[in-house]
């Protein structure tokens, strides 16, 4: 039986969790983000993943603290006084 299922090819906005991490200078920090991404290729979108919203999050999840126990505490808080389009240009 065939199913039809719809992916909204619009730009989809998730919030990321804080997370609680170390730093690379063994600092204690909470950090979280919001992650905006779209869908290029629906059919990839449900056949290559179980859940691509998941899968996602999840993904950002990991990301976000690979990337801050990564760096110093002092790193994060010059990068959090950038101007945002300056500290993460969008890829298009």
């Amino acid at each position: 039986m065939d199913k039809m299922l719809r992916v909204s090819l619009r730009v989809v906005v998730l919030d990321v969790e804080k997370q609680d991490v170390i730093t690379r200078d063994n600092v204690s920090v909470a950090v979280n983000a919001v992650v905006y991404f779209e869908v290029v290729d629906p059919v990839k979108a449900l056949l290559s993943v179980e859940d691509y919203l998941y899968a996602t999050a999840q993904l950002a999840q990991t990301t976000l603290r690979s990337v801050a126990v990564a760096v110093s505490a002092e790193w994060l808080d010059v990068q959090l006084h950038r101007p945002l389009r300056r500290r993460f240009p969008l890829a298009r």
